[in-house]
């Protein structure tokens, strides 16, 4: 279904598919309950990750999120960090991007992306899908 959704005056949504995000923080849980010690030493997930998951999970994370990027993929592209193991990167920047309030998360193809603003007393709303 379509839902018209406020824009932050950063230009992020206010708010998420609740549907799509729980399904998102779900995935991302079950992966980190099932990595190895060693991959849970390197990456820290139950200390890093698992607090903003449980946050979404339980409808406190804040819309756009603006905290703290547990994995910057800057830091990992200039090997700063380590890499994420693939299986994650799909899972958590997928997730990252809903709950910054990412316009095009969830989408296939970002050239799929047809934004359809509205200003309406003099704020900014766009049209956006969201699960039935």
């Amino acid at each position: 279904m379509r839902k018209l959704v406020l824009l932050a005056p950063s230009g992020a949504l206010t708010e998420v598919d609740p549907k799509a995000l729980r399904r998102e923080a779900l995935a991302l849980k079950a992966y980190v309950e099932s990595v190895s010690k060693e991959e849970e030493r390197l990456f820290q997930y139950h200390k890093k990750l698992l607090p903003l998951v449980d946050a979404a999970l339980n409808g406190s994370v804040q819309i756009p999120f603006k905290g703290d990027d547990p994995y910057s993929a800057y830091l990992m592209m200039e090997g700063l960090l380590p890499e994420l193991p693939k299986a994650l990167q799909e899972l958590y920047f997928v997730f990252v991007n809903r709950i910054r309030g990412s316009s095009i998360c969830g989408l296939k193809n970002i050239n799929d992306y047809k934004p359809e603003f509205v200003v309406k007393d003099g704020q900014r709303f766009e049209w956006v899908e969201f699960e039935d």
